[in-house]
């Protein structure tokens, strides 16, 4: 399992500035538990950490996914994605924001 943060740390200091932050989470499953995982989140067996919200998730024909979401700052996003180690091969989260507030940034 691989979980990995690489960010220009200039620019994470610039988004720290933000009171709640955009996180892109790219999830690669471990297809073995795919259809575990399918049934536990339809039953609403994970407790999503407050704090957090679930904006949106896109699947992509390989499998993976990406999944937009929505906190009040990393650790939290870092509670939400251990809920879900034990059925992924990797996962990334990175924190992100608009086009128009990153220009604003300079």
């Amino acid at each position: 399992m691989q979980a990995e943060n690489t960010y220009d740390s200039d620019l994470l200091r610039k988004f720290q500035g933000f009171k709640s932050l955009i996180f892109l989470i790219f999830w690669k499953p471990n297809p073995e538990k795919v259809e575990e995982v399918s049934k536990k989140e339809k039953a609403g067996h994970f407790k999503i950490p407050e704090g957090l919200k679930r904006v949106q998730e896109y699947v992509m024909p390989n499998g993976s996914s990406v999944e937009i979401v929505e906190a009040k700052d990393a650790a939290t996003v870092s509670k939400f994605v251990a809920i879900f180690l034990p059925y992924v091969k990797s996962v990334e989260a990175f924190p992100a924001i608009t086009i128009e507030e990153y220009n604003n940034l300079f």
